[in-house]
């Protein structure tokens, strides 16, 4: 009888429309110092040939597993992938992003070593012409081992306090961070579906991190996000307001109704997107002069204001 080895991690690529990407994210998983793993490709009803291109890897790498299903969204095919994921450790990849070789090496190291249930890295942003920066990383090596420190761990990944400039010390992003499969089978951790919510990374994180004992953030960034910033100029969703506001009650109502100190960092959270959407809308090439002011009058004009000068 052959022992079946248990991959170290799972990575869980969702696939959409992204056939002129999907290679060199693959192969930044393939070209990885750990080799233990497996990948569980969900195509997401792609209208392109990326259906294809997933077979063909599968057919090629017996570490890599091809999951077709109808389109239902981001969350949705992360959480198909989490259905199918066998190893230790669960790790999220959108497939036009890739990563560095020692990324998951480095993670389930760190884990194994401390015990740990989830571990952060940082976030580097990347554009069409290969420009770059760091979008979030930790200056230093930090633990958190109870459920204060944890409960502020959850608080900096909402916002900032008041007083501090930086809109949020740790990503919301789920992909680079490092799970432990048997806790999210455990407590039926999933995704929320980004068409229901905005920030559907942030809802799982929050709702994991409310099961973890001891967490960790590393001073190292991997994880490299594409950014295509000619198509931000003009993706402007007249939604996009009323999103944040179900959101913003969202998280109220799910995890912290009656903690202002919770509220405070929500509204925070809040006061943010709705910036960067106002921004948006004046960078848009799509709208009027006269569409970009009535768009913003209305946002300004909204009850939600009233409200939060109330709290």
């Amino acid at each position: 009888m052959t022992n079946i080895i248990q991959p170290k991690v799972s990575i869980v690529i969702p696939v959409y429309n992204v056939e002129r990407y999907i290679d060199r994210c693959i192969q930044s998983v393939l070209n990885q110092t750990l080799q233990n793993f497996e990948i569980i490709l969900v195509d997401d009803g792609s209208p392109d040939n990326c259906p294809e291109i997933c077979d063909k890897y599968a057919n090629s790498d017996s570490r890599i597993k091809v999951v077709h299903k109808a389109n239902a969204g981001l969350g949705m095919a992360c959480n198909s992938g989490i259905e199918n994921a066998t190893g230790e450790y669960i790790a999220f990849l959108d497939s036009d992003d890739w990563i560095d070789p020692e990324m998951y090496l480095t993670m389930c190291s760190i884990a194994d070593s401390q015990n740990a249930d989830i571990v952060f890295t940082g976030l580097r942003r990347i554009n069409e012409k290969g420009e770059s920066y760091i979008m979030s990383q930790s200056n230093q090596k930090k633990i958190h081992q109870n459920s204060s420190e944890i409960q502020s761990l959850a608080l900096d990944m909402i916002a900032s306090k008041p007083d501090i400039k930086i809109e949020r010390r740790i990503a919301m992003s789920a992909k680079v961070v490092l799970y432990r499969t048997d806790l999210i089978q455990k407590y039926n951790i999933r995704f929320v579906s980004e068409r229901q919510f905005m920030s559907e990374d942030l809802i799982f994180n929050l709702d994991y991190l409310r099961h973890s004992s001891l967490a960790i953030e590393l001073p190292m960034t991997f994880y490299n996000y594409f950014v295509n910033e000619s198509s931000l100029t003009n993706n402007i969703r007249k939604d996009r307001f009323d999103k944040y506001i179900i959101l913003r009650e969202e998280l109220i109502n799910r995890y912290f109704p009656a903690e202002l100190l919770w509220r405070e960092r929500i509204n925070r959270f809040f006061i943010g997107y709705v910036r960067q959407a106002i921004g948006a809308i004046f960078k848009s090439n799509k709208l009027t002069e006269f569409e970009k002011y009535h768009w913003v009058k209305d946002i300004c004009h909204n009850p939600i204001w009233k409200q939060l000068r109330k709290e």
